[in-house]
């Protein structure tokens, strides 16, 4: 069974060995295969893979909106309800915050890596911190008002590069230390929209938007793949 609201983000345990907190492996924790749910009734519930149904009792309750984005890094979940960011040690028996602050715009996505967090936001800007490894405590590294047009709808961190896609159809790339430009695209859709962006096991950077196209790019320089065409798999956006 489903949650009763609509699930947003969805994320799986984070590999932890902290000091002082339940070890995952501990059966009085979160098992070690759990999926954390953000939904739309400002909670955050589990699932065990293959399970029929949601855990009944959410982990996290009352965040402060529906909760549109998750992400985690070694021991902690991050997690963000409208315009509130909270970090939780996910090795305690019930997750325990150990950082919260607040943005100026809703968060629409959260990605995680290397030490750092970053937050994509509905009005198109980008914010990055670095996560302290034992406390989870988040210090503000930079951010980029109007790094987009339009919503970010797709947010990812890989070599040392943060990739954004937004509903304003540009694809970008920037430096994963100081969000400093490397590179963009300025219509990554055909003239529309961009509404979804992934990375393949191969390190192939792939966006759909509302040309109904699947696109391959290289993403050490965001240019089309040689060799690889748009794949036409979709009739609609």
């Amino acid at each position: 069974m489903a949650p009763a609201r609509p699930p947003f983000d969805l994320f799986d345990q984070p590999a932890a060995r902290p000091s002082g907190s339940l070890p995952p492996s501990d059966s009085r924790g979160q098992p070690a295969n759990t999926i954390f749910c953000g939904n739309a009734a400002k909670q955050v519930v589990t699932w065990q893979p293959l399970q029929p149904s949601f855990n009944e009792a959410p982990v996290l309750a009352n965040q402060n909106g529906w909760v549109r984005a998750l992400a985690t890094y070694d021991k902690f979940v991050v997690s963000a309800g409208g315009r509130t960011v909270r970090v939780w040690d996910a090795t305690y028996v019930k997750p325990k915050r150990v950082a919260k602050l607040e943005v100026r715009t809703e968060v629409a996505i959260l990605t995680a890596g290397s030490g750092r967090v970053y937050a994509a936001g509905a009005d198109g800007s980008l914010r990055a911190w670095s996560i302290d490894r034992d406390t989870g405590a988040l210090s503000e590294l930079a951010a980029v008002e109007g790094a987009h047009k339009g919503r970010v709808v797709g947010l990812r961190r890989h070599k040392g590069r943060l990739y954004s896609a937004s509903a304003d159809g540009v694809l970008r790339a920037w430096c994963a230390d100081d969000l400093a430009p490397v590179a963009h695209v300025g219509d990554a859709a055909g003239g529309g929209k961009l509404h979804c962006m992934a990375f393949a096991g191969n390190g192939v950077l792939y966006t759909g938007g509302d040309d109904c196209l699947i696109r391959a790019w290289d993403p050490a320089t965001l240019t089309p793949l040689p060799g690889c065409e748009p794949l036409a798999v979709h009739t609609s956006a």
